[in-house]
């Protein structure tokens, strides 16, 4: 992961999504770079990061995403190339926002009300 490949993606995202976008970063040392920095400051109007606490003993919303894409993956056929795994992950991942409630409820538990 490279900065102009992070700054890449939000603008494809921003081109997909009307309104303004909310992204949550962690901690990655690219998350940091100068470019990432002030890609959303030029385009604040359209997209708005929030970075997680660099600790945290209890887990972050991110992980409880990952949780659900593992479980949506696993809950497919075993895949037996490449291409069988990226779909299935695609599928998966396209299919985690629908509907909007089960990303709010990764925001419920008490334990990372801070990032709600």
């Amino acid at each position: 992961m490279h900065a102009c490949t992070l700054t890449g993606f939000f603008g494809r995202l921003l081109r997909t999504v009307d309104g303004k976008v909310f992204v949550i970063l962690d901690n990655l040392k690219v998350h940091h770079a100068r470019p990432v920095k002030t890609w959303p400051t030029k385009n604040a109007e359209r997209i708005e990061p929030f970075h997680l606490p660099s600790y945290s003993s209890d887990p972050h919303p991110d992980e409880y995403l990952n949780c659900d894409l593992k479980a949506l993956i696993g809950s497919k056929p075993d895949s037996r190339s490449q291409g069988q795994l990226e779909r299935n992950a695609l599928g998966a991942m396209n299919s985690i926002p629908k509907p909007p409630r089960r990303v709010r409820n990764c925001f419920t538990h008490k334990s990372i009300a801070y990032a709600a």
